[in-house]
């Protein structure tokens, strides 16, 4: 009973907060819809999860008891937990609401749900930049399986989709108009905050996005060349604290993380990568490509069960969209800030998965990025000069 007012509470201030945001948004008629019933979805399928199986993802229990750590040294009984580079702002924002609250995890999965769905109308409008429709985006966005599926457990991934969605949207914008000094504001407060949640990811993205915007505007060959290294050396040596979640990665780390990986879970696993043998390790990345870029395969759908073979057909649906979208596309070089930083995130998976369990809930920041694609098929639209268009928390036009 002492857990229904909090969580009560917290369920109405996340239903106005999606509500406002629907409603004041430049495209709110186009999403607005879309993000109510994705809203209800996903919230339907957190808490039931919740109330059935509890907290039984590894990582997942081990945010909780991070965030339970944090609060008790904050009270002074007890000393701050590792939290690792560049995964320091969940378990922090848990223990913030543990300490306010109370130990109810479901209060994390609330803000996760309300994350993931603030997420849509950013999609829908990265999709209106690109040349399609804005409503399509949002629904696709809305009811896209792994969105329900991991977004509502007590995990980080919610809130690298919603910073990896405006970071797309951001370099979108960026492409029409460079020197948008608020549109470079929220593009670098987008990676800042990602470098907090999910380090690893900020770094690829980043690097990857600021070298496809260069190749996505007209720019003479030098610039093309001197502007990603210079943008991705800052924000790898400056950029709060990069020059940490660089120095925790390594070759043999990453082997010994993806080794684990392939050998202690049951969804799949994949072979170890051998850095001591090189001709063995390209070996094994051939084997691994197919599986992260089209996995399960067809013939291992029975060993990973319904699930994972759903999502497995879910996932090259949406790459077959992307494909036909980058086809019928008239501003290809557009598409380049969402597909190139994708692209980057996919090759970091296939040298650091070891199972599907874990690859299949990564790909989905993958997807994050290339949903407004996979809409220009639906509609086809040339992109002249679109107008810029606002952040799901402008207000609209009266």
């Amino acid at each position: 009973m002492q857990q229904i007012i909090p969580v009560s509470v917290f369920c109405i201030l996340s239903v106005l907060s999606v509500a406002a945001i629907a409603w004041r948004s430049e495209i709110g008629v186009a999403v607005r819809t879309p993000m109510l019933v994705g809203y209800g979805a996903r919230i339907v399928a957190a808490l039931g999860v919740w109330v059935v199986a509890g907290l039984f993802a590894p990582d997942a229990i081990h945010y909780d008891n991070s965030a339970l750590q944090i609060v008790d040294a904050w009270h002074g009984s007890g000393a701050l937990p590792a939290l690792g580079a560049g995964k320091e702002a969940f378990p922090l924002l848990l223990a913030a609401l543990y300490a306010v609250a109370g130990h109810i995890p479901a209060l994390g999965i609330i803000l996760n749900v309300t994350a993931s769905t603030v997420a849509i109308p950013v999609i829908a409008a990265t999709a209106k930049r690109f040349g399609g429709s804005p409503k399509t985006g949002a629904w696709i966005a809305s009811a896209f399986p792994p969105f329900l599926l991991w977004g509502g457990m007590l995990l980080r991934e919610s809130l690298t989709w919603l910073l990896l969605a405006v970071i797309v949207w951001s370099f979108a914008c960026l492409v029409d108009r460079f020197f948008d000094w608020h549109t470079l504001l929220i593009s670098a407060s987008s990676l800042a905050a990602l470098l907090w949640v999910r380090g690893s990811a900020a770094l690829i993205v980043g690097a990857a996005a600021a070298g496809a915007l260069v190749f996505a505007r007209k720019v003479n060959i030098a610039v093309r060349i001197a502007v990603p290294i210079v943008i991705a050396a800052l924000a790898a040596l400056v950029l709060f604290g990069g020059i940490k979640v660089i120095g925790g990665y390594s070759a043999n780390l990453l082997a010994t993380g993806q080794s684990l990986l392939a050998h202690s879970a049951r969804t799949g696993n994949f072979p170890a990568i051998q850095v001591a043998d090189p001709v063995s390790a390209v070996g094994t990345l051939g084997l691994l490509v197919p599986k992260v870029l089209f996995g399960p395969l067809p013939w291992e759908w029975s060993s990973v069960g319904v699930a994972f073979a759903i999502d497995a057909i879910v996932w090259i649906l949406l790459l077959w969209l992307v494909f036909m979208g980058w086809r019928q596309s008239k501003h290809r070089r557009r598409l380049l800030v969402a597909l190139i930083p994708a692209s980057a995130l996919l090759l970091a998976l296939i040298v650091s998965s070891g199972n599907y369990g874990t690859m299949q809930r990564l790909r989905v920041q993958a997807a994050v990025m290339i949903i407004p694609i996979a809409v220009l098929p639906v509609r086809r639209v040339g992109v002249k000069e679109p107008a810029n268009v606002a952040l799901p928390l402008d207000r609209a036009p009266s």
